[in-house]
């Protein structure tokens, strides 16, 4: 009941939108200037910005992420070791990388919200698009290394009968073994990309999230490929660990590159919190229905506001307008937002953080 009166309530904001938005134009660009002028003196400085610490927190995600598929492969090996063929051997390592890595970094993205619904809600949905996505991807990625390698062996073979040494051949063999891995893996990564991208429910953050994979799986790959063999579940781990970090830190650098809108948290729950706007809409809000959950202030709604864009400009509104927010020190229910914009909800303070598509980094905002 309370979702339909909510959304009652954001449709009638969206008729009343197209009537504030000039008016909030005239009334917020004579101070846009200035504003913009002085964001640089007004960030802080800090010895994390939000973007490096949010690349991290993928980055070690995705490492987690690694020993999990390790133990599962694990698993698998002391279950069914003494039945499996070497095929089903090889299989499940392949599954159990998007299965452990893709579950791992969905959950843990999650678990920043730190609300009890969101993750729930999490866990019940990427456990079996992580499962479903293991055992399609794995299997594709492990048909296509074994095809690759079986055209590799042929010409290996080829070479030694046409009269080169075997030193030399083995050397060709093991080079282009290198690049059939990789290619194997960044499948692996595809499968990863889209678990995160799915979740987030955004186009834009699905192709970069599958971009990150890609990369990541490419060099996690090309690296581990060249581990030696004899090391057995030492460089099993190494490796699937070492993909689960890099396709993490792909994923957390992409992102930071390719970010043209931000709510960065300055003071209440979660601070130094950062959060990227992939939507063209952004809900704002105490509850997991909100697009971003505003922890620690019981004065906020549970659908207090949104964020949306409209003409190329961004817009915030508050769901009640009995319930306005503060703006750059100016108590409104509506009004045109720009990089450097604080938003006071409550308690909560939020700073807007904007880069056009094409320009630098304004001043005093960190990558």
């Amino acid at each position: 009941m309370s979702t339909n009166i909510e959304k009652m309530i954001l449709d009638s904001i969206e008729i009343n939108s197209q009537k504030n938005i000039q008016q909030a134009d005239a009334m917020t660009r004579a101070s846009e200037d200035s504003k913009r002028a002085s964001v640089g003196s007004q960030a802080k400085p800090s010895k994390l910005s939000s973007g490096t610490a949010a690349t991290i927190y993928l980055s070690v995600s995705g490492f987690v992420g690694g020993i999990l598929a390790f133990l599962l492969n694990q698993m698998y090996g002391a279950t069914f070791g003494a039945q499996a063929s070497d095929f089903n051997e090889g299989l499940f390592a392949l599954i159990s990388i998007p299965l452990g890595i893709g579950l791992t970094v969905v959950v843990a993205e999650a678990i920043t919200t730190r609300s009890g619904e969101k993750i729930k809600l999490a866990i019940r949905i990427a456990f079996p698009l992580s499962v479903y996505m293991g055992i399609t991807f794995g299997l594709l990625s492990h048909l296509v290394f074994l095809q690759l390698m079986t055209g590799i062996n042929r010409q290996k073979n080829t070479l030694i009968l046409s009269g080169t040494s075997n030193d030399v051949a083995m050397a060709w063999e093991a080079n282009h073994r290198h690049l059939a891995r990789a290619t194997s893996w960044v499948i692996l990564g595809i499968a990863v990309g889209l678990t995160v991208g799915v979740m987030s429910k955004s186009l834009k953050r699905t192709g970069l999230s599958i971009a990150g994979g890609m990369l990541g799986g490419f060099l996690g790959g090309i690296i581990t490929d060249f581990f030696p063999q004899n090391l057995q579940w030492i460089s099993q781990i190494i490796g699937f660990a070492l993909m689960g970090l890099l396709v993490g830190l792909a994923m957390g650098l992409l992102e930071q590159v390719a970010r043209m809108q931000w709510i960065e948290i300055v003071k209440g729950g979660r601070e130094g919190k950062q959060y990227i706007l992939y939507k063209p809409q952004v809900t704002l809000g105490s509850s997991a229905r909100a697009d971003i959950i505003l922890t620690r202030d019981e004065s906020i709604l549970p659908v207090h506001a949104r964020i949306f864009s409209r003409y190329s400009r961004m817009y915030f509104e508050c769901v009640d307008e009995l319930k306005p927010a503060t703006i750059d020190g100016a108590e409104t229910p509506f009004t045109l937002i720009s990089d450097g914009t604080e938003i006071k909800i409550g308690e909560t303070v939020l700073r807007f953080r904007e880069r056009k598509a094409g320009a630098g980094v304004v001043a005093g905002i960190s990558k």
